[in-house]
């Protein structure tokens, strides 16, 4: 089920199928901000990681001497949320642990996640609640597609992301999905990142000692940029 929250200058959807945000639509230029979700290159638009972000080797673990399959990412982004709460200026989404997640994760816990609109902005919440008798393990993300470019006279190379602060700071890189415990230097005293097509190549940006407690996705063509 998709249901749609909007204000005078915002307007989002978010399917109940992983509690996706569908769409991101600024009602100053009509533009969706948000991967359309093309199966041709990549299916999803912005799902939610949980209970693991990455992959796991061979995608299995083992917990009190018994082995359990989790597939990249976890299982919240292929799980029907429940909508529990809703007003004119947010949804909030609830998952919690069924049948078909224990043989997976064998820890019960409620996984909330509250979307809020608020003037031009967007602000996605998640809150982990530990509803077992024992210690729980879980890792959180957010993995939103924007559009890149947004304009069509725009390129690539044209953006950049800006940190908040300046970073001296080594990207670790992923084999197979997994690290390698290999790294390099890729911001040395700097707050812009250039973005091109193949600075992906080697899977995600991986980065471990960050100053910073946010990053923008900006242009030098445009006035536009993504939080």
């Amino acid at each position: 089920m998709i249901s749609t929250l909007e204000n005078k200058q915002i307007k989002i959807k978010v399917d109940t199928q992983g509690a996706q945000l569908q769409e991101l639509i600024l009602k100053s230029d009509q533009k969706n901000y948000l991967w359309h979700g093309d199966s041709k290159y990549w299916g999803r638009r912005a799902p939610v990681l949980f209970p693991i972000v990455g992959r796991l080797k061979d995608d299995k673990y083992l917990y009190n001497g018994q082995e359990y399959k989790m597939t990249q990412h976890g299982f919240a982004r292929d799980n029907e949320f429940e909508l529990v709460n809703q007003d004119k200026n947010y949804l909030t989404y609830v998952l919690e642990e069924n049948e078909d997640i224990l043989e997976k994760y064998p820890f019960k816990f409620r996984l909330e996640i509250k979307y809020t609109i608020k003037e031009n902005s967007l602000v996605t919440t998640y809150k982990v609640s530990n509803t077992d008798q024992k210690e729980i393990y879980f890792s959180i993300g957010a993995h939103p597609a924007f559009y890149w470019p947004l304009e069509e006279n725009e390129e690539k190379e044209d953006y950049y992301l800006e940190f908040e602060k300046k970073e001296k700071t080594a990207k670790y890189l992923l084999e197979n999905g997994l690290l390698n415990n290999k790294k390099e230097l890729i911001l040395d005293n700097q707050k812009l990142l250039d973005l091109t097509p193949d600075i992906f190549k080697d899977d995600a940006l991986v980065f471990k000692d960050l100053k910073s407690e946010k990053v923008t996705l900006k242009s030098r063509k445009s006035e536009r940029e993504r939080l």
